[in-house]
């Protein structure tokens, strides 16, 4: 999910806290190898201020970094879902019950409890000397690890390695006046105008190519023979923030336009008594856009409601995230349908909030078909996944699928391709995948 814009996002490397080293223990195996001595003036933004304890509480606070690798492999094997609802529930009735100065913990998925500072209200220096103040915190979401995917050791904490939930803290500068908006009710003057932007890049949308070829697309699909109750879209970003600059604003309307397409063809193509919902999870959203979405029957749910809501009459969409949607939601259900970021082996070596899994990947090859939609640079690289029929794909088809992931990952892994999602080399990602793809490229489905 996007990242609200009214935090103050200070420089990672100015946090003026310095912390202890963890203990390391030497492997040949990525799932072994302990994080390097690390500070947090190299922690990601989100992560300054979680300050978890250097050895996590519990039965087991004397485990080595070695020791808690191999009791999360034991686990969790390859396969095993590490997503529940009951320990995302219990991780936000926690973060909720939690005041100014205390501790939490949280339970990581190798079974320790990782303790965090709740750092609202404290003010913290950096070495500029500019004082930063905690508004609020919040339950934040991390990748899980796997056997292909580590965290990098360079902006993940030692003690949140095996972490998927942590305590997370929105900022701002001291020496700033709260501009903040996002609490305020709207005035009837900023509706209308927030209104007027949407409808006329509805219209602009709904007059273009773009538009005709992604509706074709849609309504060519096979029909759905399922029924489709909600759609959950995650991360579309704010409508109405001041903060976004044009493109970002254009992006997030026709995100939200399409999820209105969406629901049009939904409703004409699956066994669906009722009207489809839309339902909208995103920290960005402000009063200002819950008042526009809802007027155009669209709901905004706090996070983590609309992944507490994901089952098997979903159908979910998500366009570059900034939080595991993909993980989470493939563990929690078997949806009817997505339309998210491409679920290709090529992938596996892309740095993003949503990385690519072993995991999602087989149990899309195992249940679902693969469907190209129309590129466009306000989407990304995305992908449509339709939930197949009961007997649909054979054996013969699901081990042809598993070969071909397989053979994209050694020749990812035999060429150690590493590219970064951060917003700069974003044409270099690009670049990559293409050539990928037309040497060796497979997203391991029948149907493309």
């Amino acid at each position: 999910m996007d990242t609200p814009g009214t935090v103050y996002t200070p420089d990672p490397m100015d946090i003026d806290e310095s912390m202890d080293s963890a203990s390391s223990t030497a492997s040949s195996d990525p799932m072994d190898l302990a994080p390097p001595t690390e500070t947090t003036q190299s922690r990601s933004v989100s992560e300054i201020g979680l300050q978890p304890s250097l050895r996590p509480s519990g039965p087991d606070a004397d485990l080595t970094s070695h020791l808690r690798a191999q009791r999360y492999k034991e686990l969790y094997p390859e396969g095993t879902p590490r997503w529940t609802k009951e320990a995302i529930q219990e991780a936000q009735a926690r973060v909720e019950r939690c005041k100014p100065g205390e501790v939490v913990y949280i339970t990581a998925l190798d079974g320790a409890n990782v303790d965090f500072e709740v750092m609202t209200e404290r003010i913290v220096r950096n070495k500029q000397g500019v004082s930063i103040v905690g508004l609020k915190h919040f339950l934040e979401f991390f990748p899980a690890p796997t056997d292909y995917i580590t965290p990098n050791p360079g902006t993940r904490h030692p003690s949140l390695i095996y972490s998927n939930l942590a305590l997370g803290h929105k900022f701002r500068r001291l020496d700033e006046e709260d501009t903040d908006d996002e609490d305020e009710d709207p005035t009837d003057k900023q509706i209308a105008a927030a209104h007027e932007s949407f409808n006329s890049i509805f219209h602009t949308w709904t007059d273009s190519a773009i538009y005709k070829n992604m509706l074709a697309t849609l309504r060519n699909l096979p029909t759905i023979k399922r029924p489709v109750t909600k759609i959950i879209a995650f991360g579309c970003n704010s409508l109405c923030s001041p903060k976004l600059d044009k493109f970002a604003q254009e992006r997030s309307a026709y995100q939200h336009a399409f999820l209105l397409m969406l629901r049009r063809v939904l409703q004409e193509m699956a066994w669906t008594p009722t009207e489809i919902e839309i339902l909208l999870q995103d920290p960005a959203y402000t009063k200002l856009d819950k008042k526009v979405l809802g007027d155009c029957e669209m709901t905004v749910l706090d996070s983590p409601k609309a992944f507490l809501l994901v089952d098997d009459e979903s159908f979910v969409f998500s366009c570059s995230p900034d939080v595991p949607v993909r993980q989470i939601v493939m563990d929690l259900a078997t949806p009817v349908g997505m339309i998210w970021d491409a679920v290709v082996a090529e992938s596996m070596s892309l740095d993003t909030k949503d990385p690519w899994d072993i995991t999602i990947h087989r149990k899309i090859n195992q249940n679902y078909n693969t469907y190209n939609l129309p590129k466009d640079k306000r989407f990304s690289m995305l992908k449509i996944y339709l939930r197949c029929s009961d007997g649909e794909l054979s054996d013969t088809e699901c081990e042809r699928r598993e070969e071909k992931m397989r053979n994209t990952m050694d020749f990812v892994q035999r060429n150690k391709f590493l590219v970064s999602w951060e917003k700069d080399n974003v044409q270099d990602v690009f670049s990559v995948y293409r050539r990928m793809r037309g040497s060796h490229g497979s997203d391991g489905s029948g149907r493309i």
